[in-house]
């Protein structure tokens, strides 16, 4: 039985959309600036994590470029990235 009133439901649901919007909102803008106002905050919305996440790397990346300049620094070398390994030409100190 109740899987018959739940085939029902969905089916009549099918039928009519309208009886099942989730928000009045959302359906009672047709005009132009409602479709513009909803389209701008979709682009906001999805937008915002993205710019955190590039500040996010940005951030690191920075800070990761000013501790190789600090340790450079204190070694008096050259950036922990740019030091070569010694080969067989290399003189042990």
């Amino acid at each position: 039985m109740k899987a018959w009133l739940a085939a029902l439901a969905a089916l009549l649901l099918l039928a009519l959309p309208e009886t099942g919007q989730a928000c009045a909102v959302c359906f009672s803008g047709r005009s132009d600036e409602s479709r513009a106002a909803f389209l701008l905050t979709t682009v906001l919305l999805t937008s915002a994590p993205l710019a955190l996440i590039g500040a996010a790397l940005l951030w690191l990346r920075r800070r990761m470029r000013a501790l190789d300049a600090a340790a450079a620094r204190d070694a008096g070398g050259a950036p922990a990235g740019l030091v070569r390994g010694g080969g067989e030409g290399s003189r042990a100190a």
